[in-house]
């Protein structure tokens, strides 16, 4: 899909340490990662610079939710890449079966809509979501009323590891 439209950019909710955001930056592609874990975003941010692609990448340190606010993030002690949300999280301690404990601190929400506001957002205009923020999907989307417009999206990916998200209009790569 990427081959076939030149113009399509990325947008990486839960970006962890850029697997997906380095790759399309490396293809030439503009990515916006959007990461909650302050150390997953200074790796992401070496790699970025280590390799010449910081004209291609725009990096945000915040977690995607339905609102504005503080919130911890909770520990996957199996898997550093499996920090959640931990606002009432008990839905998401279940799908984790037993594995959450303790935080890793705390980080600011913003919503899907807020992106929109941001400068860069001009060269976004034809994009793939790829969307990976274990279990919180539902309530990173359920008030964006002007960011999953489906003339701009062409496809939103979900993580593999937890069910996937109800999306109307939408494809799942």
């Amino acid at each position: 899909m990427i081959e076939d439209d030149p113009e399509l950019q990325i947008i990486d909710i839960g970006a962890n340490i850029g697997v997906y955001t380095l790759s399309f930056a490396k293809a030439g592609r503009k990515v916006l990662a959007v990461e909650a874990l302050y150390t997953n975003l200074q790796h992401l941010c070496a790699s970025v610079m280590e390799g010449g692609l910081q004209d291609n990448v725009y990096l945000i340190h915040n977690a995607i939710s339905n609102e504005n606010t503080l919130v911890n993030l909770g520990m996957d002690k199996n898997n550093m890449g499996g920090t959640f949300v931990d606002v009432d999280s008990s839905h998401i301690k279940n799908l984790k079966e037993g594995r959450a404990q303790g935080t890793y601190g705390h980080v600011y929400t913003i919503t899907m809509d807020d992106l929109l506001d941001l400068p860069v957002m001009q060269y976004f205009q034809n994009v793939v979501i790829k969307m990976d923020i274990e279990g919180f999907e539902d309530r990173a989307i359920e008030k964006a009323t002007r960011a999953l417009l489906p003339e701009k999206i062409k496809k939103l990916r979900s993580g593999n590891d937890h069910p996937p998200f109800l999306m109307p209009k939408t494809q799942f790569v």
